[in-house]
């Protein structure tokens, strides 16, 4: 059975505390009417004794030999004109000399004298002949100011509450009033609840609470989101562990952007508010594709790390480039080799010979140099593939080893990517320009392997103008012109390279376009 939700339970609460509420207004303002009305009845019997002691003909009675007699019509008068239910003159001693009971003239008067004998005016509630009253009590005073007399007045609790009962439908009003005013509160904020818990009660909340909270930080996907204002409200645990921050970095938000610790790329992103489609952006250790979009309260930033695909992508190019090599070394040589093999059967060994050894010289100034300083017979491979596809498009391609660099056990699928990209590059920019050279510098540094590549295009701004060098290596950026899917990837996959490697890339225009790379010997070098 389903319980009662979020919106059902507050309205329940709120109409219950309307009608305690009401009842509680109705109680208290019945209470202070009939105070007021009690109040009120003992002003008046106090002001109406008082009165009636000062009277001279009360005095003269009280004096007299037969005060029943010379007051039994003076009293009948004054309840006629007064609110008063009964009116008692009677002796010190309490000795009835008028009530508005004819039998109870005589009768001793039931409730507090002593008060008035002491010469005060005294009131009470007291129950007497007539039930209970509010009455007072006041002496009677002769020319010598002795106590000849007393003088009570009073009206009954029963007439006090007629009159409190008066006020009644006011008081009902006003309780029906703050009962409505609940009532319609509590239905509008039912609603309200209703439609931002989507009626959901407190079990289930928390239990949709603690899958979402579950999802949302073992999601393999980074998420952050950012108020209004800027201040970040959530980071799961992905996106802490994407963007570097610290561990405890969600028991301290909200906070501002900039306090985080986000790479400074990212920061920029977040800050600028911009909508991102899977941007990428690179960090000391990882590649990262971020994604920016627009909500409700303000903006969602989703992270993912791209840093296996970005290395399997480049050891996918190298692979290819090193096949393509193989492949068009295999055909050079089949080629050659058909030459030599044809120029023998004709009988023309002398010729062969020359041409073998002409093909040798020129493939050992080509890469021999390479093979032997880097220790790496892919990057010859490559290298000669390179340049025969640069000489088919009337580009020149010249490798310049410095040093004597082997050992230095460097992944051939790394070196590959870098050598690769490079030339790709250095050949494009170079093709249709004036003199087109491409030249490939290996040498060796205190710090490890340099490479160098040049070529004599139109520099790093290219035809439309000076590039930023940072812009170079953004992923999904060329200088190209528009060309198959997946431009833009080289010098992304090169800087990637490089930095994983622990080394640097940086480029500069010195007659076109030079790019350097220095990478640090492999762990096992030196070993």
């Amino acid at each position: 059975m389903r319980s009662w939700s979020i919106a059902v339970r507050v309205l329940a609460l709120l109409l219950a505390l309307a009608v305690l509420a009401g009842l509680a207004l109705s109680a208290l303002l019945y209470v202070q009417a009939q105070r007021a009305a009690e109040q009120t009845a003992t002003a008046e019997s106090r002001a109406l004794v008082v009165a009636i002691a000062d009277d001279p003909t009360v005095r003269a009675a009280a004096v007299g030999a037969d005060p029943v007699g010379d007051l039994r019509g003076l009293t009948n008068e004054l309840l006629a004109d007064s609110g008063a239910d009964f009116i008692t003159i009677m002796a010190p001693d309490g000795t009835r000399w008028t009530h508005p009971d004819p039998d109870e003239v005589g009768g001793t008067y039931l409730g507090t004298r002593a008060p008035a004998l002491a010469g005060r005016v005294y009131s009470e509630t007291f129950t007497g002949t007539l039930g209970p009253s509010v009455r007072t009590i006041a002496p009677v005073h002769d020319g010598s100011g002795r106590v000849r007399g007393l003088v009570a007045a009073g009206i009954t609790v029963e007439n006090v509450s007629l009159d409190a009962t008066r006020d009644l439908p006011l008081v009902l009003g006003l309780g029906a009033g703050v009962l409505l005013v609940g009532a319609g509160c509590a239905v509008a904020l039912g609603r309200y609840l209703r439609r931002i818990t989507l009626g959901l009660g407190p079990t289930e909340l928390r239990q949709v609470h603690d899958l979402y909270d579950a999802a949302l930080h073992n999601a393999d996907e980074g998420l952050v989101l950012v108020d209004a204002r800027g201040n970040v409200q959530l980071v799961n645990d992905r996106a802490g562990e994407l963007l570097g921050l610290a561990a405890d970095v969600g028991q301290a938000l909200p906070q501002p952007v900039a306090t985080l610790g986000m790479p400074e790329s990212v920061e920029q992103v977040v800050t600028s508010g911009r909508t991102v489609d899977a941007e990428h952006h690179v960090t000391p250790d990882r590649t990262l594709v971020v994604s920016q979009r627009p909500a409700s309260t303000g903006r969602v930033l989703l992270v993912r790390d791209s840093t296996e695909l970005m290395h399997l992508s480049g050891q996918l190019r190298s692979t290819q480039a090193m096949a393509t090599a193989l492949r068009a070394q295999t055909h050079e040589h089949a080629n050659r080799l058909h030459t030599v093999v044809s120029l023998l059967e004709l009988g023309r060994a002398d010729e062969a010979r020359r041409f073998a050894a002409g093909d040798l010289a020129r493939t050992r100034r080509l890469a021999g140099g390479a093979v032997t300083a880097v220790d790496e017979p892919f990057v010859s491979a490559l290298l000669v593939s390179k340049s025969a596809e640069a000489r088919d498009r009337g580009v020149r391609v010249e490798v310049v080893v410095a040093g004597q660099v082997a050992g230095l056990h460097l992944p051939s699928a790394d070196l590959v990517t870098v050598v690769g990209n490079l030339v790709d590059n250095a050949v494009d920019a170079a093709e249709g320009s004036e003199e087109a050279t491409v030249e490939v510098e290996l040498s060796r540094i205190p710090s490890g392997l340099r490479i160098r590549v040049a070529d004599t295009g139109p520099g790093l701004g290219g035809p439309d103008g000076v590039r930023s060098p940072v812009a170079l290596f953004a992923l999904g950026r060329t200088g190209k012109a528009a060309g198959p899917e997946g431009r833009g990837l080289g010098l992304a996959l090169v800087r990637h390279t490089v930095q994983r490697l622990g080394g640097t890339v940086e480029a500069y225009d010195d007659d076109g376009a030079v790019f350097v790379v220095e990478l640090p010997p492999g762990e096992d070098a030196g070993r």
